[in-house]
């Protein structure tokens, strides 16, 4: 009996592992992205580091990344700022090492002006800032926990004012209209800051933002007071709700460990009810 009752037990433990998520890794170094990943050439034919898109899977799930911007503008706006920026468009990524990372530059930056290269809320080329964003795009969904950063510019605060927000699919298409801007994408209070944990280069969201297949990683905020902030992207971590390895859970509901244990105790009962039935005496 007590061997029976193991067997059980064990089962159990098996079927709560199964329930759990671990954290996967995406190390976005262009050797990785060259040798495992998909790297789409961008619009500037003349350098090597300029991309439209890196993609990279990791345990079975991958991760395509794209940068953007409200770097275009609405020429039917009113006001000086929303006439040359605030429409969300699509920007490059341009690798600029394995110690720094990737960056944006958007259509109204140049690649070789710091820190616009960089994933800033700043343009030196326009009197007005430009938000950069970086959109991670997931082969299912995912609970996204951190990112590394490479080079940063932390202002004169000396905070980097990081954050993630979960969007939708169609949030994704909005931001290929030529008509919304950052507000029609996302709301600022929905941004889970990020945080730098220690000395490292690592940094972790605040709390737990949800979990969704497109995330939104990038400045809270737009420059203000000429407090700038700026930062360049190595890796992503996140985690799945299957425990990684990319299969997706299957849709059967699980079964508790109390009705594991529940049909374990059945099975006992009935052997020693087949044991009485069958017992000689002599």
């Amino acid at each position: 009996m007590l061997r029976t009752l193991a067997i059980i037990a064990a089962i159990t433990a098996s079927a709560n592992a199964t329930a759990t998520s671990t954290s996967i890794d995406w190390d976005l170094q262009s050797s990785n992205i060259t040798t495992d990943g998909t790297w789409v050439a961008g619009s500037n034919s003349s350098t090597w580091n300029d991309a439209e898109s890196i993609a990279l899977t990791s345990d079975g799930v991958e991760v395509v990344v794209t940068g953007w911007s409200d770097s275009e503008g609405d020429t039917s706006a009113s006001n000086s700022k929303e006439y040359y920026d605030q429409i969300v468009e699509q920007g490059d990524l341009y690798y600029w090492g394995d110690s720094n990372g990737w960056g944006v530059v958007n259509g109204d930056e140049n690649s070789n002006s710091v820190p616009d290269h960089s994933i800033d809320n700043y343009s030196s080329s326009l009197m007005y800032s430009d938000q950069d964003m970086v959109l991670l795009s997931f082969s299912e969904a995912v609970s996204l926990e951190g990112i590394s950063v490479g080079w940063y510019s932390d202002g004169q605060n000396n905070i980097l004012d990081v954050g993630a927000v979960a969007i939708s699919s169609q949030d994704v298409a909005n931001m290929s209209n030529g008509t919304s801007t950052w507000d029609d994408i996302y709301s600022e209070v929905d941004m889970s800051t990020i945080s730098k944990q220690g000395s490292s280069n690592y940094y972790a969201l605040d709390s737990d933002a949800g979990s969704s297949t497109f995330w939104l990683v990038g400045l809270y905020n737009e420059m203000e007071n000429c407090d700038y902030d700026a930062f360049k992207l190595m890796g992503v971590t996140a985690k799945t709700s299957n425990g990684g390895g990319g299969t997706p859970p299957v849709d059967v509901p699980e079964p508790s460990s109390i009705a594991i244990f529940a049909l374990g105790l059945a099975f006992i009962v009935r052997q020693k009810k087949l044991s009485s039935k069958f017992k000689l005496n002599f």
